[in-house]
């Protein structure tokens, strides 16, 4: 499922695997659906809570998985997780997802570009799966960036 995260005497990652024996993969589907049911209701939460419409929302691909050995019950992102990127202007620095090349298109990416640019945002992959994601962080996490809001409002305010 991932490719090129092979780097020369090291072992191959757990994802690469074709798709559909990921997909074939009864408890990581069930995986799937249980996580996304937490994600549901944090989503749901913050609609209510902050009146943001379904179509304030870009949904990204991720897979997840868990780990009974380190964390058990809890879950983390076994393909590259893009939602940790950096916006910085109108630029999102996501980490390459490294996905299937279907067409010669890497899927995962062009879901995201498709899914971003049309928002006046530019999505420039970086490959940050050595140093950041195979330790359980991503782009987001190799940053020091500060940012103040144009206008503050919002929860944050007392």
């Amino acid at each position: 499922m991932n490719r090129g995260t092979k780097r020369g005497g090291d072992e191959p990652d757990e994802f690469e695997r074709p798709v559909a024996d990921v997909l074939n993969d009864q408890g990581l589907m069930a995986a799937q659906e249980l996580v996304q049911k937490k994600i549901d209701a944090v989503r749901r939460t913050l609609q209510d809570g902050l009146g943001v419409a379904d179509g304030d929302i870009v949904e990204i691909p991720v897979l997840f998985n868990s780990s009974s050995k380190w964390y058990p019950g809890r879950y983390f992102a076994e393909t590259v997780n893009m939602v940790n990127g950096l916006l910085i202007g109108n630029e999102f620095i996501v980490p390459d997802p490294l996905g299937p090349i279907v067409g010669g298109k890497d899927v995962l990416l062009q879901a995201v570009k498709d899914r971003i640019e049309p928002l006046g945002c530019r999505v420039r992959p970086v490959d940050n799966f050595y140093p950041y994601h195979r330790h359980g962080g991503e782009v987001h996490c190799g940053t020091n960036a500060t940012r103040h809001p144009v206008v503050p409002t919002g929860y944050f305010i007392p």
